[in-house]
């Protein structure tokens, strides 16, 4: 604690005492009542999983509180040691956490750990409430607010036989967890919750909205996502729903363009609707809405479609697909989704942001972690979800 005495200048120089205040983690553990709250929360899961089979049962259900507190301190520490995520333990040769336990627990311990316990679901109460307070604190009120979804996969190295799914990044079938992450307007953080590795958002966004909107206490305006939420299975929901999004078809290979009339993204595919419009904010580009030119598409497709050209040329180059909100003008539409790129896209690549690579997921020792001067965002857990496709990844 710093204390200043302020005097004229005249008669003499600034003052300074500085206190030396002692800080203690285990002290502030005890204070805060974290003690018990998990040992409310691990009972609470253990009951609910006590009927499942002991192959197949979490560790952590019948680990003694002294092993289950001496991992949790490890990742308590980890910002006091330097260390980021739990994959820096890999190489910590340091003494921080042998004089609190005797021996250092090493990053694939920890993983299964967390796994284990976000197969209970232990953090996903504090999930909600954390989402509830990010939305009023970002965007204060109850106006409906437009989001930003997307995928978070992170891969599991593990010789354990566990849920497996094909992992885009790495071009293989393997473990690994899937992590929804949502973004507001500016790249806030919403939440994030954890899924299987094989989820598609085909299956979660229709009911992940309703259910957001009630844990906001605010409606969901709209929702932006990109292709992999494009296709019709999707739109068919969302028109059940009556629920607004914004996607695009996925580009197609330049051979395939030139396939000729009747290409389903060439122009003679579409009939167009008025008339072309400058791109807000992107004086290059034109858009206009359009529809399927095939009768039998209009009549099953409830999708609108927007297609965007370069000035000048004629064939369009993105096509803008879902149940846009009828206020958005043609030239407002790609203004509106290539937000993507600032207000989620380029947040999650960031290479300070606390859920970059490790993933934010919810869990039992969510931590925040400084991002900027205005930002937090909570670190913390990974998982490996289910137990059904039987393969051995090594």
């Amino acid at each position: 604690m710093k204390l200043w005495t302020n005097c004229p200048q005249s008669r003499r120089p600034l003052t300074l005492w500085i206190r030396l205040v002692f800080f203690s983690l285990e002290a502030a553990k005890q204070a805060m009542g974290v003690v018990e709250s998990v040992a409310a929360c691990l009972e609470a899961a253990c009951d609910q999983s006590a009927n499942t089979p002991t192959e197949t049962a979490p560790r952590v259900i019948r680990s003694e509180p002294e092993t289950i507190w001496h991992k949790l301190d490890h990742l308590l520490y980890l910002p006091l040691l330097g260390l980021r995520r739990p994959r820096d333990l890999y190489y910590y040769q340091g003494q921080g956490l042998n004089v609190l336990h005797g021996f250092t627990y090493k990053y694939l311990t920890l993983e299964c750990f967390l796994g284990e316990l976000t197969r209970l679901q232990i953090g996903y109460p504090l999930a909600d409430t954390l989402a509830q307070c990010y939305s009023q604190a970002w965007y204060p009120g109850q106006s409906a607010l437009f989001i930003f979804t997307d995928w978070h996969t992170k891969p599991h190295w593990t010789k354990s036989y566990a849920h497996l799914g094909h992992i885009t990044m790495l071009e293989r079938v393997m473990p690994g967890t899937k992590q929804l992450i949502l973004n507001g307007p500016d790249g806030h953080l919403l939440g994030g919750w954890n899924d299987a590795v094989d989820t598609h958002l085909s299956h979660v966004l229709v009911d992940l909205e309703a259910d957001l909107a009630t844990k906001l206490g605010r409606p969901i305006a709209y929702n932006i996502f990109d292709s992999e939420g494009s296709g019709l299975p999707t739109a068919l929901r969302y028109e059940a729903a009556q629920q607004d999004y914004i996607s695009v078809l996925p580009r197609q290979p330049a051979l395939a363009r030139a396939s000729g009339p009747g290409d389903s993204h060439t122009l003679s595919a579409f009939v167009i609707l008025g008339d072309w419009e400058p791109v807000e904010n992107d004086a290059d580009h034109e858009a206009v809405y359009a529809q399927w030119a095939d009768p039998l598409k209009q009549r099953e497709d409830p999708r609108r479609l927007v297609l965007m050209r370069p000035c000048g040329q004629t064939e369009p180059t993105r096509i803008y697909t879902g149940r846009i909100p009828h206020y958005l003008t043609a030239g407002q539409v790609p203004a509106h989704f290539r937000q993507r790129w600032m207000n989620q896209e380029r947040v999650i690549r960031q290479p300070a942001c606390a859920y970059t690579q490790t993933g934010w997921s919810t869990g039992l020792t969510s931590m925040l972690t400084s991002v900027t001067s205005t930002r937090m965002y909570p670190t913390g857990l990974s998982s490996v979800v289910g137990m059904t496709h039987k393969r051995k990844c090594r």
